[in-house]
């Protein structure tokens, strides 16, 4: 009888300390019940529900299991069986820029210049006087023949508005006449230090801005105002949530950017966790006041740098140790940061003295191998730590420098649209050989990632160029299929 009593006395001794566990638990504010959950953990990798309180998952598991954090005020969703995944990271976007333009021009699906005239033209009659057209991201590789637009084209549309639409690299704009008179532009204006004025057989400017010349024309754009800047990043923060993307690295944003994010952050307004880094130009601001990397805390961090090496591709202004096969007198340009390069190597150390984030665009050969100078010359002189050096882009490398991303500790940052994308075209450019073995958001991805080398594959710039790119599903390669296990049909069901 005695026995029988110790062990009823520790039954109910039992239930008493569960009961008091789950009453002393904070209810979750949302659980999601019925779902193919993915984990990303290998030894568990599926489950049925998952438990929200607050910014924070507590609890993976079973229906059952998931449901001890239900309260009287918890939100159930029944998934009735779909996939549930953790939110995207997209690692390289432009975040302002993309919510403008999603109410901009579109002219990346134009499929000829007369198109693309045509829409400036309807954009022209309801812009107000003074105000600027601008936005567009487009492509003259789908028209045919592929010849850069000129001013001549649009000039006729837009006869006193002024134009300034960019091509979807970002890395060439188009001018009308309107812009290039405000901007003093003429035949006598020179080329700057990594910038190139695309010139008829006269000499005289087409419109076609590339890379740092585009600061010609920038810098008589009035500047957004503190409205317009709140609504654009609204818009963007809407755009990644519809696409399930929940945190980004947004790329060289102003400092008014910055602020905004703070604001709506304090107002509990802001939706995507942002770690922001600003231009390397700016490296002083950081320096000075102690901000390292990471600063900040769980929805919005700085203390990372952004640095340009050279241009794009598809500009025709990637630095390359080799010319272009379509433009056999030109191999590129460097940056207007790298002139000098010991001018860029000097803002590095600092930055990395200082403990910041080295993020830098190079896309030719030549410009990424120059980096990975600078970042060696840097673990030289500061010893070994963990920098996470970035190589954002990352596209065509040589063959030598494979390995030193291993050696160096360095993120190759890709995007695996530039492999849809610039593939439509590349070989035409580089060559076969080069667009086959260089490219490392091409075939050779997967080998790249192997042997200690870092890849962070990208869904794609959808929040730089969300009229285009506007979900990251389709842009998932069989090899994320076979990384998570997931079938096609189980992402077919996400879209």
């Amino acid at each position: 009888m005695k026995t029988i009593s110790l062990a009823l006395i520790s039954v109910l001794a039992c239930i008493f300390s569960l009961i008091a566990a789950a009453q002393s638990r904070p209810a979750a504010d949302l659980i999601i019940t019925n779902a193919k959950v993915w984990t990303v953990d290998k030894s568990n990798p599926a489950a049925q529900a998952v438990a929200v309180l607050g910014d924070r998952i507590v609890s993976v598991g079973s229906n059952s299991d998931v449901n001890n954090w239900r309260g009287p005020n918890t939100r159930v969703i029944d998934a009735e069986g779909k996939l549930l995944l953790p939110g995207f990271n997209d690692s390289h976007v432009h975040f302002v820029n993309g919510g403008l333009a999603l109410d901009a021009v579109q002219l990346n699906d134009a499929t000829s210049p007369e198109e693309f005239a045509r829409r400036i033209g309807e954009r022209a009659k309801q812009t107000p006087k003074g105000e600027w057209i601008m936005g567009g991201d487009w492509d003259e590789t789908k028209w045919t023949p592929a010849k850069l637009p000129t001013k001549e084209l649009i000039d006729p549309v837009a006869p006193e508005t002024p134009v300034f639409v960019s091509r979807y690299d970002g890395h060439m704009s188009l001018a009308n006449s309107v812009a290039l008179r405000l901007a003093g532009v003429t035949a006598k204006t020179p080329d700057p230090p990594g910038g190139v004025i695309v010139r008829d057989a006269q000499g005289n400017p087409t419109g076609a801005l590339k890379d740092a010349t585009q600061d010609l024309v920038n810098k008589v754009i009035p500047p957004l105002t503190h409205e317009q800047r709140v609504k654009a990043v609204k818009r963007a923060l809407a755009h990644a949530a519809s696409l399930g993307v929940t945190s980004v690295q947004n790329m060289d944003p102003d400092y008014e950017d910055i602020a905004v994010y703070s604001e709506l952050l304090q107002r509990g307004e802001l939706t995507t966790r942002i770690y922001a880094a600003p231009l390397i130009t700016q490296v002083n601001d950081q320096t000075k006041i102690g901000i390292r990397h990471a600063f900040g805390g769980p929805f919005l961090r700085i203390g990372a740098v952004k640095a340009f090496a050279d241009g794009s591709l598809g500009s025709v202004t990637a630095y390359c140790f080799q010319p272009f096969d379509d433009q056999p007198s030109n191999h590129g340009i460097l940056s207007d940061e790298m002139h000098p390069v010991s001018l860029m190597r000097d803002r590095m150390m600092k930055a990395d003295a200082a403990g910041l984030q080295l993020c830098t665009h190079a896309i030719g050969d030549q410009a990424i191998s120059m980096i990975l100078d600078i970042y060696s010359e840097i673990t030289k002189a500061h010893g070994e730590a963990d920098r996470r050096f970035r190589i954002e882009h990352a596209q065509h490398m040589a063959a030598k420098d494979f390995d030193r991303f291993a050696q160096l500790h360095v993120i190759a940052s890709v995007q695996p649209y530039h492999a849809i994308d610039d593939g439509r075209w590349a070989e035409g450019r580089i060559g076969h050989d080069r667009a086959t073995i260089e490219t490392v958001t091409g075939t050779i991805a997967g080998d790249f990632a192997q042997g200690g080398r870092v890849l962070h594959r990208q869904i794609g710039h959808i929040i730089h160029h969300p009229t285009r790119r506007k979900s990251p599903i389709p842009h998932l390669s069989r090899k994320y299929l076979r990384a998570t296990g997931l079938s096609r049909a189980s992402v077919s069901n996400l879209r």
